[in-house]
């Protein structure tokens, strides 16, 4: 698989595109550092031979954004409560556990409009990652499915650039690390056709 025309043809940020441009998909993931990128790569090769499917990219997109709930403030439930709602879902795909991943995301959501920066990431973090699953659950059936699959992409790999800033808001390098933690964490949880 050429990397470089697989990015162009999924129309990848330059940023990512200048990063791997020369590197095999091999190389790539196993030296990425943007957890970011690996979430969204995944969701957009979602379905296709060898990759991971939805329920997978959301369970990753949940683990990253468990590492945020450190700064949510005690006693705000509702970014932890999307996260499982979500991670339900993953286990076993309903349209019960999609509606509940759905009405999680958008408490999460509300969460995070009164939270301080860093709590306001977190929330978004869990939103993006329960809202990646109510999206996949809405669109199995749908004949748009692929635009839906591109959403849900967007959305987990949100959940992992906002678990990321939410503890480092102020420190870009700070999020940085966070971001390649991460990117180790999703190596450990999805394997990709790197042949």
């Amino acid at each position: 698989m050429d990397l470089d025309k697989l990015l162009a043809r999924l129309q990848a940020c330059p940023e990512a595109r200048e990063w791997a441009k020369g590197k095999t998909l091999r190389e790539a993931w196993a030296s990425c550092q943007r957890a970011d990128w690996m979430l969204w790569l995944v969701g957009r090769m979602e379905g296709k031979k060898g990759w991971p499917g939805r329920p997978q990219l959301v369970v990753a997109a949940c683990a990253c954004a468990r590492r945020a709930l450190r700064c949510v403030p005690d006693g705000e439930e509702r970014p932890r409560l999307a996260i499982e709602a979500a991670e339900a879902w993953a286990r076993e795909p309903t349209e019960e556990r999609r509606a509940a991943a759905d009405s999680a995301a958008y408490s999460a959501a509300s969460a995070a409009d009164s939270a301080d920066r860093a709590a306001a990431s977190a929330a978004y973090s869990a939103y993006s990652a329960a809202d990646s699953a109510a999206s996949a659950a809405y669109s199995a059936d749908r004949a748009d499915s692929a635009a839906s699959a591109a959403y849900s992409a967007d959305r987990a790999d949100r959940a992992a650039a906002s678990a990321a800033y939410s503890a480092y808001s102020a420190d870009r390098a700070a999020a940085s690390a966070e971001l390649s933690a991460m990117a180790d964490l999703i190596r450990s949880m999805l394997v990709v056709p790197v042949k």
